[in-house]
């Protein structure tokens, strides 16, 4: 593919004008000759992974995962597809090295308790991070996977004939700040040091592109409801997605679940509680089975919408209180 130029650019240090070659930082203006370094979204490669599959392929996907545990069981039969499209999301693509050293202190138990002994860790991580590069919560989707995807240079006119292009809006310097805090957190996991004394942490070899991803949008109709579905144009699964639940699934689960803790707690619990030092293994008990209680309390909740992918992940406190995603 021949590389398209960028026009109405213009010099800082004469006015006049300058075309660059699309992906190209560096430019030379051809009336002072001052060389200029390009910035923006623009001064960055782009690319795009092609679709792999068709709309029919796509609806073969989606009637699959209606057949899933714990949707309704008339949901093959009743769904109806009202719409399918393909869209092309663009995504920060941000490659680095993470290399470096971290001295510190590690906790350690002992059978008298606990003490802290001087570790140090070599860091050495090779990161390969996407960031939406456009608002896309409604698709439910924040990252995509590239491992083993077809890369190739930016062609937009065959994308256009394909489907939707949604073009980037968050320069790449956000999403250069968003991968580095995603990757301290990766760090802060390396090393698992308590306390840290040294730290000499460096990113090397960071390489930024945009990139278009390919995504089915199907959206069905069940009963008065309309769900959206996101599946992958080129690992053909689904990524997202929400489903009516199966209320006789939901049903079994919190009476079963209750009946086992119950059960747990009021038979098994009883044996060691009359014996001397027993009762310390009640609390051991207690705690795993009002967990189970409450996990099938939460379903039954909960699982009046069945949620898949990004969607359903879910923090610990809003599990705790019962928060949809």
């Amino acid at each position: 593919m021949s590389l398209r130029l960028v026009q109405g650019l213009r010099c800082p240090s004469c006015g006049g004008p300058v075309s660059v070659e699309e992906g190209r930082t560096l430019a030379r203006c051809g009336g002072c000759g001052v060389s200029l370094l390009v910035e923006g979204m623009e001064g960055h490669p782009r690319y795009y992974v092609p679709n792999l599959i068709n709309k029919s392929e796509a609806h073969q996907i989606l009637a699959k995962w209606w057949r899933k545990w714990g949707h309704a069981a008339d949901l093959r039969r009743r769904a109806v597809l009202e719409d399918a499209f393909l869209v092309y999301l663009p995504f920060w693509r941000v490659s680095a090295k993470i290399l470096g050293w971290v001295f510190g202190q590690e906790k350690v138990r002992t059978k008298h308790g606990s003490r802290y002994v001087d570790r140090e860790r070599e860091i050495l991580l090779r990161e390969d991070l996407t960031v939406p590069a456009c608002v896309i919560q409604e698709f439910g989707v924040r990252r995509v996977c590239l491992v083993g995807d077809e890369i190739r240079p930016l062609d937009l006119e065959a994308m256009e004939r394909e489907g939707m292009v949604f073009q980037p809006v968050f320069p790449a310097t956000k999403a250069v700040r968003d991968a580095e805090a995603m990757m301290e957190s990766r760090v802060q996991g390396s090393h698992r040091l308590e306390q840290i004394t040294y730290r000499n942490v460096k990113t090397v070899a960071q390489r930024v592109c945009l990139l278009y991803y390919p995504l089915w949008v199907m959206r069905y109709r069940y009963g008065e409801r309309t769900y959206q579905v996101l599946i992958d144009g080129e690992g053909r699964k689904v990524l997202s997605g929400r489903a009516p639940g199966n209320d006789l699934v939901r049903a079994c689960l919190l009476v079963g679940c209750m009946g086992l803790g119950n059960f747990a707690l009021t038979t098994v619990g009883a044996y060691p509680y009359g014996t001397e030092g027993g009762g310390q293994y009640v609390w051991v008990l207690l705690l795993p089975c009002l967990g189970l209680m409450y996990w099938g309390f939460d379903l039954y909740r909960n699982g009046g919408e069945v949620t898949t992918g990004e969607m359903r992940k879910r923090g610990a406190v809003e599990v705790f209180l019962g928060i949809k995603p």
